[in-house]
């Protein structure tokens, strides 16, 4: 070798002479030069996109104004190549190789995302709404542990997904990113994944008393720890027309989400949103969300604002159309939560929660502590209850 005032050039009988210059020598330097991993360099420095770099023996260093120099070495850089480099979606590397972490792996971060490693899974990216749910169960620490392929997506409704030794990640446009794991994802599996009648997850798993569930666009799947059973509720379409199996299936995940978080029993919920909207075909439920006729007299966290609608009310025994303000929802789940949301913050339907079992009664005294003027609201609902076969959505 030989020094020059702005750097060196290198040579060895199988790699010839090369300059050394700059933020790229300085990188270099860091790993002990010619003695280090990266061995001698095997050209000079090229031009890329808005970046430099320069092949080693046993690598390179990429350079950018953005990121600074970084190696690219190993399995890693394998990997990136694959994504066609800094050309790919993963950009420019804006770390070294990192190999302090779980079971001797390693990882880069990237503009785009990263890359991990590890001797049992092999090298595989890690990016966008996948990843960032990846970080909330604390990477390759948590539940998951290393992925085990890339990013997948080639599966229904423009979805994709990551499998990860300890379960998958599943993400849509429309259910966003959630985990799949343990056995809620065996049973998921039986019914055929995403293609299968519960569809994609629109929740990650949420404790209960007994165990955990998780919520899918077609119902949602419970593990009672006691007796590690589970338990899949989706929605039977026998004697529905296709609208009404149609309305169960978007609602009945909201009547499950609003029975774990507020105790109503699922089949109430629904029975009592098919009366008030119609099977979801009246204006309130259809153009503002509002599947329980809840007015506007007081707010709630989960109403988005309020609209004057017309509507039908018993008044001293006889039957009036009335103007009233009702709230309005950016969501059908949202309509269903508040619908929890008023049962179990007014005193008066306090007695309900005490026949969470018996829907028929817990019905019944929502009715008469006032829910609705018709003086024959429980028995309808219960009728729908009935006729539609509503309790065995019931846990």
């Amino acid at each position: 070798y030989q020094h020059y005032q702005g750097g060196a050039i290198l040579w060895s009988s199988t790699t010839g002479a090369h300059i050394s210059v700059g933020a790229i020598r300085t990188k270099w330097a860091e790993y002990d030069y010619e003695r280090g991993q990266l061995g001698y360099p095997t050209t000079d420095e090229l031009a890329t996109g808005s970046g430099v770099y320069q092949l080693f023996q046993g690598g390179a260093i990429i350079w950018s104004s953005t990121t600074g120099a970084h190696i690219s070495v190993g399995a890693i850089r394998t990997k990136w190549a694959e994504y066609d480099y800094e050309r790919g979606r993963l950009g420019y590397p804006t770390t070294d190789e990192i190999c302090t972490i779980k079971d001797g792996g390693c990882y880069q971060k990237f503009q785009g995302g990263a890359i991990l490693w590890s001797n049992a899974t092999g090298a595989h990216i890690s990016i966008g709404a996948i990843r960032t749910k990846w970080a909330e169960y604390r990477y390759e620490n948590g539940t998951l542990g290393y992925p085990t392929t890339d990013e997948i997506c080639t599966i229904k409704d423009g979805g994709c997904y990551q499998k990860y030794q300890g379960g998958a990640i599943l993400w849509t446009p429309t259910t966003g990113a959630h985990i799949s794991i343990g056995a809620i994802r065996s049973a998921w599996a039986a019914t055929g994944y995403e293609n299968g009648p519960l569809g994609y997850p629109t929740s990650d798993e949420l404790a209960t008393e007994s165990g955990v569930y998780q919520r899918f666009q077609g119902g949602a799947i419970y593990w009672t720890a006691s007796t590690n059973a589970t338990k899949v509720i989706t929605v039977n379409g026998s004697g529905l027309t296709s609208a009404q199996k149609s309305y169960l299936q978007a609602a009945l995940p909201a009547a499950i989400a609003e029975s774990q978080q507020y105790g109503v029993p699922v089949s109430v919920a629904l029975g009592q949103s098919i009366l008030e909207s119609g099977w979801g075909g009246s204006t309130l439920s259809s153009r503002y969300n509002n599947y329980f006729g809840i007015k506007c007299s007081t707010s709630s966290p989960y109403q988005a604002g309020c609209v004057n609608m017309n509507s039908g009310e018993y008044v001293n025994s006889s039957y009036q159309i009335l103007s009233s303000s009702f709230r309005t929802y950016s969501s059908p789940t949202d309509s269903f939560l508040d619908h929890g949301y008023f049962l179990t913050h007014n005193s008066r339907y306090r007695n309900a929660f005490n026949h969470t079992k018996n829907p028929d009664e817990f019905i019944r005294q929502v009715a008469s502590a006032g829910y609705a003027t018709d003086p024959n609201y429980a028995q309808k609902v219960i009728n729908i209850m009935t006729s539609y076969g509503l309790y065995q959505y019931n846990i």
